[in-house]
């Protein structure tokens, strides 16, 4: 029933029934140029984009395609701006990488990359480059059986560009940040990764140290006692203790043992090992931390030279 029949249905009186109402409703939507939606439940059928600050759905599986694939998320300014991608960078075989991503990107006062990256190397990258016009822009990278679910997200001065379009040619400009080279080699201080289920963490210098020391010529130790090869003072904080975290330790001589002493007393158990011990070494202010080799004989053992040990610290 066109939309005029029903006005002058109304106009005349005619009983308006639902299958009347329904009928125009099929006949007028089209030309609204949209389909409402189900308050029940509904299916999107392509990106969703809020008021571009937010896109749900960057979606790719690529399949069979050697090509490398350059598609253009977004955007970020120099002076403000925040440029969000989380989700999925996986392939169609595990042994092609797959993780799970939350990262998030600024360029004011230099490039800073932070969030989390965790699973295998491999698969799907991010790619950011300065374009040299005061922005910087990012890219999903894919290959061949790329399988990819992202979200992005803006904050401030950062614009998301994505429309499922690519370029098989690489985007010039500055590299910023490749994940792949994040994840393998760190290369960004402020994200987390954890790969291959093991967290990759940086020390903290600052309450995290080393003492060493390899012989440089032979030396005679009589036996059964030690001797100190190296020594450090140390300054616990009031409140905190000293960790022993970790000792390496090499000996030609079977008859040979490390021994670290400070406050409690570490005696290794081999004359080569590797032992994770990750405990406290002392709960008060020792004067020093010694390093020492243990000559478990009875009578006089050589240490050669390049025989040493190596002891990690920690003040927490």
């Amino acid at each position: 029933m066109p939309a005029n029949q029903f006005f002058t249905d109304w106009v005349t009186g005619d009983i308006i029934t639902a299958d009347k109402l329904n009928t125009m409703k099929n006949e007028v939507q089209p030309y609204l140029g949209y389909t409402p939606v189900n308050k029940a439940g509904d299916t999107m059928t392509g990106p969703l984009k809020i008021n571009n600050q937010r896109l749900l759905h960057v979606h790719v599986n690529q399949g069979n395609d050697t090509n490398t694939r350059y598609y253009y998320l977004g955007r970020m300014l120099d002076n403000n701006g925040i440029l969000k991608i989380n989700g999925i960078l996986g392939n169609h075989f595990a042994f092609s990488g797959r993780r799970n991503i939350d990262l998030q990107f600024a360029f004011r006062n230099g490039f800073r990359a932070d969030g989390y990256i965790m699973g295998t190397t491999g698969g799907a990258d991010i790619l950011v480059k300065d374009g040299g016009d005061g922005w910087a822009y990012a890219y999903l990278v894919t290959n061949q059986w790329s399988l990819v679910n992202l979200e992005l997200s803006t904050a401030g001065n950062a614009e998301i560009h994505y429309n499922g379009t690519y370029s098989t040619i690489a985007p010039g400009g500055t590299t910023l940040y490749e994940l792949s080279n994040d994840f393998a080699n760190n290369t960004h201080p402020h994200t987390l990764k954890m790969r291959d289920g093991v967290l990759q963490v940086h020390y903290d210098h600052q309450n995290r140290f080393v003492v060493q020391n390899y012989l440089s010529n032979n030396i005679i130790i009589a036996g059964p006692s030690s001797i100190i090869i190296a020594i450090t003072k140390i300054s616990v904080p009031s409140g905190r203790s000293l960790y022993l975290r970790r000792v390496r330790w090499y000996f030609s001589n079977n008859n040979l043992r490390p021994r670290i002493n400070g406050g409690f007393i570490w005696t290794g158990f081999s004359s080569i090992g590797d032992s994770q011990i990750n405990g406290v070494f002392a709960n008060f202010e020792p004067s020093a931390v010694y390093l020492e080799i243990l000559n478990n004989a009875f009578n006089n053992q050589t240490a050669s030279s390049g025989d040493g040990i190596w002891a990690e610290l920690e003040i927490r």
